[in-house]
């Protein structure tokens, strides 16, 4: 009876054996090869008994140092756990092998019993999924190079289009003209918007869209976007409310562009969907401390409402509740995919409550940290009365109409311009005439910004420095083209379309006569010194000789290490500088780099924010440096 169940259990166990998916082999201490499963045969290719007796290293195909390897370890009694190596089989075909084997002792002998996976099939479908891999990736990459020579191609005309309109705005009108211009004006933003949605839904699917922090009042922008909506309203029948909670604090620290794009979304989808009622926009605080508070903003309307069975799709990338929204509203269906997305990344919530033609109200919460600190209010003199007498510059820009708007701005505030449609034209420009600052259009024939730049950077001449400022003209929304001109040498970029009065600044910053400092007040304040000093002449003197000397030299490092990106060397510039310019006075200046500290050390890095700040640190302790050498 024990017999045959004896029998009946090693029949089971040799069809388990056999009908395993791995192959199994026991290998005796000389390694040949002593009892196999038919996996085995079928993995190696052999038939009935032709793997007895052979040594089980035929059936690897790999380097003399992992064989002596594998006997190392054989001899060390040592088990070995999942090794992946290459078999061979009898037709000498290469098969990628995944093997464990362990020594077993029985009556003094010392056997090994080895576990043989084919691993062919899987290394297929790992293949399988890199090149998938590769293939998305490739396919992402041509949409964003599609992305980018789209912006390009809309920007570069709008810019146009924009400049003459602002051009046009400044001669005799009648009220017919005027009316029509201030139409086109109204749809070249959309398109402008347009874009923006768009590229912003691509850097957010990146993960590469950042916040810039900075001190703004809450207040003030709430009530600006109420007066720029209620201005435009011409329904009647349709009124907009705002409410604002008397304890909200009066400066916060978050990206006041963003929550200034996500308001305006929202706002300006309940004006759309509702044609009479009201639009109410509301904000109170829900939590406050020394430090924090957390806003909740509330857009209610009374307008066409939301299905309940579409509510969980309207956050949904290209959706609208139905083709009929579409149709008699527009849009593109990404707003409220931005919306949220940009909620989420200020470390917000968001939620929907709506019923169909009742009316919807958006509400979201959102954590500020607080500031004693108030919002800077720049007050920037008007781009039409801009004298820049005396200055040369010169425009390198391919497109005629863009040309056209370049010369006409820059000689209406009584600049001298010079026109070249292509790198090489203006290279060989500067050769032979100094200019003071040079305006390069990223994308032209021939020789395009990029190459341009760097020749200008690399070659001087009786009439080129390389300090001449260099001011690249983009279109690209991308950061990846703005960093790439910066790295080449060039010292700042303007968008396109651009407004008129960023031209003008962008100017006055680098002519060392900045737009906001008047001339006829110093930007240096000794007192701090002096009263530090006890009045000490001789110590005063020392500390502005110390400054007058080093501070060119600190000012340029800040400009190679903003080219370089190297943010943690910028960091260590920017805390040396902004000591000595505490002395000297320039609060203004110590605040601008006091903010580029903070921001790095939170990680929060914002090129385009740090190169405006730099720069006009640049202006003012050079005005200071020039006025303490008197």
């Amino acid at each position: 009876m024990n017999t045959d169940r004896i029998i009946s259990e090693n029949k089971k166990l040799n069809a388990v054996i056999n009908n395993a998916l791995d192959a199994i082999l026991i290998v005796d201490e000389l390694g040949f090869i002593k009892d196999w499963n038919e996996t085995a045969n079928v993995l190696f290719e052999y038939k009935n008994n032709e793997l007895y007796n052979l040594p089980f290293l035929d059936l690897l195909n790999e380097t003399e140092d992992n064989i002596k390897n594998f006997f190392h370890n054989v001899r060390m009694n040592i088990s070995c756990s999942r090794v992946k190596l290459y078999g061979l089989t009898s037709s000498r075909k290469t098969i990628p092998i995944c093997f464990s084997y362990k020594p077993i002792y029985e009556n003094n002998e010392k056997t090994f019993i080895v576990y043989i996976r084919d691993l062919s099939i899987l290394l297929q479908r790992e293949n399988e999924i890199i090149e998938a891999k590769q293939k998305a990736e490739k396919e992402r990459t041509s949409e964003r190079e599609f992305l980018a020579h789209m912006s390009h191609e809309i920007r570069t005309p709008m810019n146009a289009v924009m400049g003459i309109i602002h051009l046009l705005k400044h001669t005799d009108l009648s009220k017919e003209q005027s009316d029509l211009l201030n139409t086109l004006e109204f749809s070249s933003k959309n398109v402008l918007e347009l874009i923006s949605d768009i590229l912003d839904f691509s850097k957010i699917d990146e993960g590469k869209l950042e916040l810039n922090h900075q001190v703004f009042n809450l207040n003030e922008m709430l009530n600006s976007l109420y007066e720029s909506f209620r201005v435009n309203q011409l329904n009647d029948a349709l009124s907009i409310n705002l409410h604002l909670d008397e304890n909200l604090p009066e400066n916060l620290i978050g990206d006041k562009s963003r929550l200034s794009q996500v308001l305006t979304n929202i706002i300006g989808n309940a004006l759309k969907f509702t044609t009479e009622g009201y639009v109410s926009i509301q904000a109170k605080i829900l939590a406050h401390t020394n430090k924090t508070c957390l806003v909740e903003f509330k857009i209610s309307d009374t307008g066409i409402g939301i299905a309940a069975d579409k509510m969980d799709c309207i956050f949904e990338r290209y959706e609208q509740e139905s083709i009929n929204t579409y149709s008699n509203y527009g849009g593109t269906g990404l707003g409220l995919v931005i919306v949220k997305e940009l909620i989420e990344l200020m470390g917000g919530t968001i939620r929907v409550d709506s019923k169909k033609s009742i009316g919807t109200t958006f509400s979201f919460q959102i954590p500020f940290y607080t500031s004693v600190k108030k919002e800077e209010n720049k007050v920037e003199k008007a781009c039409d009365i801009v004298d820049f007498t005396g200055k040369h510059v010169i425009v390198a820009e391919d497109n005629p109409i863009n040309q056209h708007l370049m010369k006409s701005l820059l000689e209406r505030w009584k600049c001298k311009a010079d026109i070249v449609e292509d790198g090489k034209e203006l290279i060989n420009r500067v050769c032979l005439k100094k200019y003071d600052l040079i305006f390069m259009d990223i994308n032209m024939p021939k020789m395009n910004g990029y190459q341009t730049t760097q020749w200008l950077k690399e070659n001087n001449n009786v009439h080129l420095n390389a300090s001449t400022p260099i001011i690249a003209l983009t279109a690209s929304a991308f950061t990846k083209e703005r960093n790439k001109i910066l790295k080449l040498g060039a010292d700042d970029f303007i968008s396109k379309p651009f407004d008129p009065n960023d031209i003008s600044k962008k100017m006055g910053e680098y002519f060392e006569s900045d737009l906001n400092i008047d001339d006829n007040n110093s930007v240096v304040d000794l007192s701090h010194l002096k009263k530090i000093s006890n009045n000490n002449d001789s110590f005063v003197d020392e500390m502005i000789q110390i400054f007058i000397d080093g501070t060119p030299d600190q000012l340029n490092n800040l400009t190679i290490l903003l080219k370089q990106q190297n943010w943690q060397g910028l960091k260590i510039a920017v805390h040396t500088l902004k000591s000595s310019l505490h002395l000297m006075g320039l609060q203004q200046s110590y605040e601008d780099l006091h903010l580029i500290e903070t921001n790095i050390g939170n990680n929060h890095i914002d090129p385009d924010q740090f190169t405006s700040l730099i720069h006009r640190t640049i202006t003012y302790a050079k005005r200071a440096v020039m006025e303490l050498k008197k």
